[in-house]
């Protein structure tokens, strides 16, 4: 057996001694002991009033095409509801605005509401003190809406989970902004049609 295979062979034995079940199936282990907010450290430059802290927006879960006044919700003051939020900061400012921050809506508890993932599509506001945020002017929030339902992925029972946009992230080049999400539950068919064509992503898909 050559050195690279008994290297290779104690490597392997490492990782599954390390991540071998060590807590007994029947005990479930105790919770982390939850620290209030106010005994937290903030950062220098931060505040720790959430109250000076205000963002004007909309949350419109229209699919492309769509305008129906039920599906559109101010977030603004008592209605906030911002996750994943990354911002860009220009001390010399761009476009008019120092603070840049892109997130997305989402209202309640993780799968406790299923009309909340309608929600949540790239949403960009921006300020310039970091505690009044706006939507910029002449732009429409979403800037990507959600896909529509016969873009959703099926379930074997017949029903859509219908598709999303989440998790932004973005950075500025020097130019422009590049900015990258999550799309959740498309169909096959849509993923096929929109991704890039190769055998290894036909491969992925007809799995």
């Amino acid at each position: 057996m050559s050195f690279q295979r008994i290297a290779y062979f104690f490597l392997g034995l490492t990782l599954f001694v390390s991540c071998k079940r060590d807590i007994h199936p029947g005990i479930v282990p105790p919770d982390p002991e939850i620290t209030e907010r106010d005994k937290l450290p903030v950062p220098a430059g931060f505040t720790n009033d959430i109250a000076t802290i205000k963002i004007s927006a909309i949350a419109n879960a229209n699919e492309p095409g769509e305008e129906r006044p039920s599906l559109v919700r101010d977030i603004s003051g008592n209605n906030a509801s911002y996750c994943h939020p990354d911002v860009e900061y220009f001390p010399k400012g761009f476009n008019g605005y120092k603070y840049w921050m892109v997130f997305t809506p989402y209202f309640g508890i993780i799968g406790s509401d299923r009309t909340a993932s309608l929600y949540e599509n790239p949403t960009i506001v921006a300020s310039n003190d970091g505690k009044e945020w706006i939507t910029p002017a002449g732009m429409i929030n979403p800037i990507q809406r959600r896909p529509p339902l016969e873009e959703s992925f099926i379930q074997k029972d017949g029903s859509p989970n219908q598709g999303y946009w989440s998790d932004v992230d973005w950075n500025f080049n020097g130019k422009e902004f590049e900015l990258y999400y999550r799309g959740c539950f498309f169909s096959s068919k849509i993923l096929k049609r929109w991704g890039a064509k190769s055998d290894n992503n036909n491969r992925k898909l007809n799995e």
